[in-house]
C-alpha cells in the first residue's frame, strides 16, 4: 500500500605560513589589519626537561604511604580512612592523594551521603590501571565488607609509560606548584605557548585561514575610548578598510539579564559601551583578547540584534563561519552565567600529576608511579556548565582553537591537540584514545579524503548524541542550533541533501532512531514540545536521549517516494522547519501493545500483539514517556529492515493522524525476533 508519514504545521616547520596567510616575517600592527598576526616566539621554545623531578615523590599522609608498601594483591580492598572528616584533615595538611579523593567525593557524593557516615578504602584494580576508592554508609565504628559504591577515581601509571610521549617533560612548577588563580602569569604563558605552537605547527588548524577573508556582520572594537575611559565600540565590518583578526566568545547567558543589542541601542553601541556596564564574563574575555593583542571580539548578545527576527535569522544561519574564522574561541566553560567571569580561585594542589615510589610485594611492579584524576577532562570540560548548552556543540566543534576557562583550570583543544595544566604538552595517548578521543575530530577535516561511509555516519551519530545530551533555553532552536555542523557535513562529508536531521540517500534506515528508556539525558521524561519543530519521523521533533541507526548494507522493505520539507527560510536548508512529510510505499501491519509489569522499570516494558497473539519476542520503544495510546487502541507497524545477522526485523510504530486517509505519525520503534519475520 502507499501511505504518507506526515506532520505539517501552520505555524612542518617553523617557517610555515601563519594564521590568515601571514608569513612569520610579516610586519605586525595593532590595528588587527592584514599584517596583524599574534605570535609569542618565546612560547615556541620547548619546555625544559624536568631533570630534578625524578624520585621526588608527592607529599602523602601515613595511610596513603602505607597503601603503596607491603603485600598487595589484585581485587582486594584495603582500609584507608574511616571517616570523611579525617580525610579532609589529611588533605588539608597536604596529602596529594587524599586531596584528589576528597575533591571527587565533594563533587559526586556530597548531595547523597552525610559527611559523617562515610568510610573509605582503596583497591588496585589491575597493574598500571586505576586506584578505586569505595565509600559506604557506616556508623561510629564502621565494619568493612559491604560497600555502597566504588569509583575509578585515580589513574595510576608507571612513569616510564609516559617517557616516549614527552608529556611529562615539563618544568618543575607544573609538577609541584600551581597558582591559586586560573589566569595567573604562569597560565597566561601557558596559553601563549598552546596558541603559538598551534599557529606554527598545526597544518590542519591553519589550512583554511589563508583562504578566508570572511568577517561577521558586526564586531566589538576593544581599543576605543571615551575621553580617558576605556570602552568597547560596536563596528559594522562592511565599513572596515581591511581584514582583521577577531576572537569569539562562548558563554552561558544564565537566568539573570545580560546586556544585549536591541534596535534602539544600535547607534548608542556604535558610539561606545563603557566597560563597567559589561557583565564580568565579557570584561574578562576582553582582558584575554587584549593579552593576545587582538583588537576585535565577537560576543553573540552584543553583535546580533536580539529583538530583530530578520537579523537573528540571518546571523544564526552564518554562525558556523563566525567560529570557523575566529583566531581563537574563548570558552567560559566553568561559568553558569555571564556574571561569573572566566577567572577562578582554586585549590592548586589538585593540578599537578602526583608521584609515588611504590614498594609493593606481589603482582604489581615496583618503581616510580604517577597518579592523576581519571575524570579531570570529563569534569573540567565535558560536563562543565557551558558544554551542557546545545548551541555550544557546534561552537566547540567548528572553532579551530578553543581555550577553555574552567573552574579548576585552563584547557586547550584544537584540531590536532588537547592539553591542560596537568599535561601542558598534550594528553597522553593512554588517556586520549580511551576517554576523550579528540572531540574536535568527530568529523573529517576540510580537504581530506572522505573515510568510508559507515565511519562518516558514526561521526554524525556522535554529533547527534553530544547535541541531544545538551540543553536549549528555547526548544524551537533545536534545528537552527545544529545547522552549522549540518552544513559542514553536507558540504564536506556526505555531499547529499540534509532532511530534518537525516540524510537523503540513507533516509529509510535512518528512520530507525530510538529514544533510550523514554528519557532525556537529564533523566526527565522524553517528550515532543507543544510548538511544532519537525516531522514526527525526525529525531529533531523529540526531546529525548536519542540512539541513531547507523546505516548498513541490509536491504530495506520500504521505498521512499516523496520527501517534502517546509522551511522557515528556503535559502537555509539546514535551518528551522515549519512542516514536512514523506510518502513511502510499504506494508503496514495492525497490532496492539501490552505492558509487562514484571520487567525492569528502567528497560522498555512494552511488547506487541498481532491478531491478539504474541508472536515471538517483540519490544516497543515509545518516543514519549507520558503520551502513549491506550492498550486497546489499534496501532500500525511499519517494517523497514530485516537483519540477516540475527534474523530480526525493525520498524516504526504509527498512529493515524485522522486528518487525511493513509496519513500517519510516528510514536515509536519496534524490534521483533525471527518468528515475527
Amino acid at each position: 500500500m502507499a501511505g504518507a508519514l506526515v506532520d505539517s504545521s501552520t505555524s612542518d616547520n617553523d617557517s610555515c605560513r601563519m594564521m590568515d596567510g601571514s608569513d612569520t616575517s610579516s610586519d605586525t600592527s595593532d590595528d588587527g589589519g592584514p599584517h596583524s598576526c599574534w605570535l609569542d616566539t618565546k612560547a615556541l621554545k620547548p619546555f625544559p626537561k624536568d631533570k630534578a623531578a625524578k624520585g621526588s615523590s608527592s607529599a602523602l599522609c601515613g595511610a596513603c604511604r602505607s597503601f603503596f608498601r607491603g603485600k598487595r594483591e589484585e581485587d582486594i580492598k584495603y582500609k584507608h580512612i574511616q571517616f570523611l572528616a579525617t580525610l579532609r584533615t589529611t588533605a588539608g595538611r597536604g596529602c596529594h592523594l587524599c586531596a584528589l579523593i576528597r575533591n571527587t567525593i565533594d563533587r559526586e557524593t556530597a548531595n547523597h551521603y552525610p559527611a559523617n557516615i562515610l568510610s573509605i578504602c582503596l583497591e588496585i584494580a589491575t597493574a598500571g590501571s586505576q586506584i578505586w576508592y569505595y565509600y559506604r554508609k557506616g556508623s561510629k565504628r564502621p565494619k568493612y565488607g559491604s560497600f555502597v559504591q566504588g569509583i575509578k577515581t585515580i589513574k595510576l601509571v608507571p612513569r616510564e609509560d609516559f617517557n616516549g610521549e614527552k608529556v611529562m617533560d615539563v618544568p618543575v612548577k607544573y609538577w609541584h606548584t600551581a597558582d591559586s588563580n586560573t589566569w595567573s602569569s604562569g597560565n597566561r604563558q601557558l596559553a601563549d605557548q598552546w596558541l603559538s605552537r598551534c599557529l606554527v605547527k598545526h597544518r590542519r588548524c591553519n589550512r583554511e585561514a589563508a583562504k578566508s577573508s570572511w568577517l561577521p556582520t558586526r564586531l566589538l572594537d576593544i581599543e576605543s575610548r571615551i575621553g580617558s575611559e576605556a570602552n568597547v565600540c560596536l563596528v559594522e565590518t562592511k565599513d572596515m578598510m581591511s581584514k582583521a583578526q577577531y576572537i569569539s566568545l562562548s558563554h552561558c547567558w544564565g537566568r539573570n539579564p545580560v546586556l544585549s543589542l536591541r534596535l534602539s541601542d544600535l547607534a548608542h553601541f556604535k558610539k561606545g559601551i563603557p566597560l563597567e556596564s559589561l557583565p564580568k564574563t565579557f570584561r574578562h574575555a576582553i582582558e584575554v583578547t587584549r593579552h593576545f593583542k587582538i583588537r576585535y571580539i565577537w560576543i553573540d548578545s552584543l553583535c546580533i540584534i536580539q529583538d530583530s527576527v530578520d537579523d537573528w535569522q540571518s546571523e544564526a544561519s552564518s554562525m558556523r563561519h563566525v567560529y570557523q574564522n575566529a583566531f581563537c574561541n574563548i570558552a567560559a566553560t566553568g561559568s553558569p552565567n555571564s556574571h561569573t567571569g572566566l577567572f577562578f580561585e582554586r585549590d592548586p594542589s589538585l593540578i599537578p600529576v602526583g608521584r609515588i615510589e611504590v614498594e609493593w610485594d606481589g603482582p604489581f611492579p615496583q618503581g616510580e608511579y604517577c597518579f592523576f584524576p581519571l575524570k579531570f577532562w570529563f569534569n573540567g570540560v565535558s560536563t562543565a556548565p557551558l558544554n551542557r548548552r546545545a548551541w555550544v556543540v557546534q561552537e566547540r566543534l567548528l572553532a579551530r582553537r578553543v581555550l577553555h576557562f574552567g573552574s579548576q583550570g585552563l584547557f586547550f583543544e584544537c584540531c590536532e591537540q588537547e592539553a591542560c595544566e596537568t599535561f601542558p604538552n598534550g594528553l597522553p595517548s593512554l588517556y586520549n584514545g580511551s576517554i576523550i578521543n579528540m572531540f574536535k575530530n568527530i568529523y573529517p577535516n576540510r580537504g581530506e579524503a572522505l573515510d568510508n561511509s559507515r565511519q562518516n555516519y558514526e561521526r554524525w551519530e556522535r554529533v547527534v548524541q553530544a547535541f541531544m545530551r545538551s540543553d536549549l533555553t528555547q526548544a524551537s532552536d533545536k534545528a537552527i542550533s545544529l545547522s552549522g555542523i549540518a552544513e559542514e557535513f553536507q558540504e564536506h562529508v556526505f555531499q547529499e541533501p540534509y532532511i530534518a536531521g537525516l540524510w537523503k540517500n540513507t533516509l529509510a534506515q535512518e528512520l530507525l532512531w530510538m529514544v533510550l528508556r523514554e528519557r532525556q539525558a537529564n533523566g526527565s521524561p522524553s517528550a515532543r514540545p507543544s510548538d511544532y519543530r519537525a516531522p514526527s519521523w525526525s529525531w529533531l521533533s523529540i526531546d529525548g536521549n536519542i540512539k541513531q541507526c547507523v546505516p548498513n548494507s541490509e536491504p530495506t522493505l520500504i521505498e521512499v517516494k516523496t520527501i517534502h520539507i517546509d522551511l522557515l527560510d528556503e535559502n537555509h536548508p539546514t535551518g528551522q522547519i515549519k512542516g514536512g512529510y514523506i510518502v513511502v510505499q510499504c506494508h503496514l501491519v495492525p497490532a496492539n501493545y501490552r505492558t509487562n509489569a514484571s520487567f525492569d522499570p528502567n528497560i522498555a516494558q512494552n511488547y506487541l500483539l498481532f491478531d491478539g497473539k504474541e508472536i515471538g519476542t517483540t519490544t516497543v520503544f515509545f518516543d514519549e514517556a507520558e503520551r502513549k495510546p491506550s492498550e486497546d487502541e489499534p496501532i500500525f507497524c511499519l517494517p523497514i529492515v530485516v537483519y540477516r545477522s540475527y534474523t530480526g526485523v525493525q520498524g516504526l510504530i504509527l498512529l493515524p493522524t485522522r486528518k487525511k486517509a493513509a496519513e500517519y505519525q510516528r510514536i515509536g520503534l519496534f524490534k521483533a525476533g525471527d518468528k515475527a519475520v
